[in-house]
């Protein structure tokens, strides 16, 4: 399972799993994040289009990927900002302020540190959490 992806320069990215494992990977964020749609039969523009009206919104929206491990990534600051992280909704186990931040904790207890404040976190996983629970019904 991706815990999240983070960009690493214009062509590369950092991708993490559980068990804490890392991959380099050539190729910027938005195409990774494309690929892994189109291997769940859809596209990145079509599943954004999708959350975005469902939800009503129209920054910082989730990105189904799949709808039968209810993998759902979100954004950690706009789209096209250098320092966003996408994160997966299913692997965050809980999420921790700190005096500048917040420390995201995956269910294998790694963590990943961020310059967000804890309250953009907890909006974007009540908002996955209402996308999938609108999917549901």
């Amino acid at each position: 399972m991706v815990y999240y992806l983070q960009r690493i320069d214009e062509r590369s990215c950092l991708m993490v799993q559980e068990n804490q494992q890392q991959a380099r990977l050539q190729e910027p964020v938005l195409v990774i994040l494309q690929r892994l749609c189109m291997r769940h039969g859809s596209t990145f523009e079509g599943r954004r289009a999708a959350a975005a009206r469902n939800l009503d919104i129209h920054q910082k929206v989730p990105i189904l990927l799949s709808e039968i491990y209810r993998d759902v990534l979100f954004p950690t600051k706009a789209m096209r900002n250098p320092d966003c992280i996408w994160i997966n909704y299913r692997a965050v186990d809980e999420v921790h302020r700190l005096e500048k931040g917040c420390v995201v904790q995956f269910h294998d207890e790694s963590k990943l540190s961020l310059s967000v404040d804890i309250r953009c976190i907890r909006r974007s996983m009540r908002l996955c959490e209402r996308y999938l629970s609108f999917l549901n019904s």
